[in-house]
Formats: C-alpha cells, structure tokens, sequence
C-alpha cells in the first residue's frame, strides 16, 4: 500500500489501513481486545500494552495508585508508563531500536524519572498556591487543607520514588 493512501497504522501487527479499512477494522474491534501477543504482554489496536508488568511506587490513603508499567516488543526492546495520582501515559509498542530500554530495569528507572519530574512540579505548584493563598475555592474547587494533604502525599511519593530509584537503578550491580 502507498504511503499517501494511508490512514492509520498498528505497528504491532504492522499492518497499514486505508479509511475505510480502518472505519470497518473498528466497527467489529474494540480498544480493550488483544490483537497481539508477545510473550505475557497484549497489544491493543492503538499499540498500546493492556497486561504490562507492573512496578508499585505508592498506595495513597486516599486511593491513588503510583505505577510503572513496563512491556516488551519482539525487538527486544522495554518500554515504559505510568500511572500515577497526576494521571497516566500507556505502556507503547515500540518498533525502532533505537528507542526502548535494553532492559525492564532501566525502563522502570527511566519511567521513575519521568514521575519524580511531575511530582517535583505538582509539589512546586502547591507550595505556590498555599504561600501565595489563591483563593483555592475558585482554583480547581479546592481547599487550603485539600492542598496541603495532597502536598504532603506528593513529599511521600516523592521519597517512594528515591526507595525505587534506588532499588532500580541499572547502573547498580544485582546477585539475582
């Protein structure tokens, strides 16, 4: 198929569709099945992993869940996401080796850095509303006290992630 008659394409199967191939191919697929299967890990039409390995960071009390999620391709290739109490980014299929991880563990490290940099941020912006004292009731509905609790679960998740860190770091020799 040339290239300008292309509409959209699912690299995990490395299939390319014209419009009206892909409007039929998602009449009769959903975004939730497996179309492809590489070891444990299941791919979706939109290349996204729906059964990566998962790497627990922290469990708030107020629910929110922090998360790497790691799969493999048949490159050989890791890739990373995450999903964290700020929101999530999935887990890709990944086609160029130049991009990925040689190894889970340096995805996880990487996907740690990448969270650690948004809380980093989240942390900075609540200190700011609460020196400041915005008025909180018209800044996304919250309070004072909302604000500082979520700044406190932030430094928590924020010492969470130097423990995996830590623990993940490809640079560091492991026995097993």
């Amino acid at each position: 198929m040339k290239d300008k008659y292309r509409y959209a394409h699912i690299a995990c199967i490395d299939r390319s569709f014209t419009a009206a191939e892909w409007f039929d191919w998602i009449k009769i697929h959903s975004c939730s099945e497996i179309i492809f299967q590489y070891k444990d890990f299941g791919f979706n039409d939109l290349d996204v992993c729906l059964t990566p390995h998962i790497t627990k960071i922290y469990e708030g009390k107020s629910g929110s869940s922090w998360a790497i999620r790691t799969a493999q391709s048949p490159n050989g290739r890791w890739t990373e996401g995450n999903t964290t109490g700020l929101g999530s980014s999935p887990v890709m299929f990944c086609t160029d080796a130049a991009r990925g991880y040689d190894t889970e563990r340096e995805a996880i490290y990487a996907g740690l850095l990448s969270v650690e940099a948004q809380v980093k941020s989240r942390i900075e912006w609540y200190e700011h509303a609460i020196k400041v004292s915005y008025d909180v009731d018209v800044l996304e509905g919250g309070s004072n006290a909302h604000y500082r609790s979520s700044l406190k679960e932030c430094k928590a998740v924020l010492e969470a992630i130097a423990i995996c860190k830590d623990r993940h770091d490809p640079r560091q020799l492991t026995l097993f």
